[in-house]
């Protein structure tokens, strides 16, 4: 058996906001990676120098988050003897979100061998719990 929890589809400009929110919490931890690669790599990112950016891609229906770079810059990374350009506004992907539908989640677990046996979702239907069982 399968027990499996996926984010639905929902309102696009409710999802780029949930992924902006205004506490800051997903930038920080975007800008979180760039704070490890300076501390484990030598890197010399300057997280004020980037932006935390949300897009919503409908044809993947995705959430993609970014950082975009304020500023042309170099960032080294000396421990691994590297240097990266960056233009002003030329983005990072830091992370993707996927989201889904029923019958894609049913779609995917049939080529996995899976049958779904039973689909629950929130009372919004935001959110959905599936489980399945190996064919």
């Amino acid at each position: 058996m399968l027990l499996l929890g996926v984010d639905l589809v929902k309102d696009p400009a409710k999802l780029v906001t949930a992924y902006n929110d205004s506490a800051g919490v997903s930038a920080a931890f975007s800008k979180n990676l760039l704070s490890v690669l300076n501390a484990q790599v030598g890197a010399d990112f300057n997280l004020d120098a980037f932006d935390h950016v949300v897009t919503w891609h409908g044809d993947a229906e995705c959430v993609a988050m970014w950082l975009q770079s304020r500023i042309s810059q170099v960032v080294r990374l000396s421990e691994i003897d590297l240097s990266v350009d960056f233009a002003a506004g030329e983005r990072i992907r830091m992370s993707i979100s996927a989201k889904f539908r029923r019958d894609g989640i049913r779609t995917e677990l049939e080529r996995a061998g899976f049958s779904l046996r039973h689909w629950w979702t929130d009372p919004h239907g935001q959110y959905a719990l599936s489980l399945s069982k190996l064919v």
